[in-house]
């Protein structure tokens, strides 16, 4: 049975939950074969070798036979990429700055 949840299946001994969180930008620690997100039910499962040091953003978290996955989306691929990682697999980084939009066009009038 899949059982996807948005917080960390594994508690700290606090009962904080533990890093990556939900919403998390992380990277992947070593080359690792990674499920795909099937886009619809009966697909058959595809893989991918996911290099080390890839960056993504932890969308969920999903707990399949006592085993939890990280839901992850993968940047820097040719399209939306989302896979399944556990968590030795991935480390949490700092969220990168966001850069504000700089208008083009004429200036705004009050």
């Amino acid at each position: 049975m899949l059982h996807v949840t948005t917080t960390l299946p594994i508690p700290a001994p606090d009962g904080e939950p533990v890093s990556p969180r939900v919403g998390d930008h992380v990277r992947v620690t070593g080359e690792v074969l990674a499920e795909v997100g099937r886009e619809a039910a009966g697909l058959p499962p595809m893989w991918v070798a996911v290099p080390a040091g890839t960056n993504g953003k932890v969308l969920g978290w999903r707990d399949r036979a006592g085993e939890p996955r990280a839901i992850v989306e993968l940047f820097g691929m040719q399209r939306r990429l989302v896979v399944f990682l556990s968590e030795p697999r991935i480390t949490r980084v700092p969220q990168p700055p966001v850069v504000p939009r700089i208008r083009r066009g004429r200036p705004r009038q009050a």
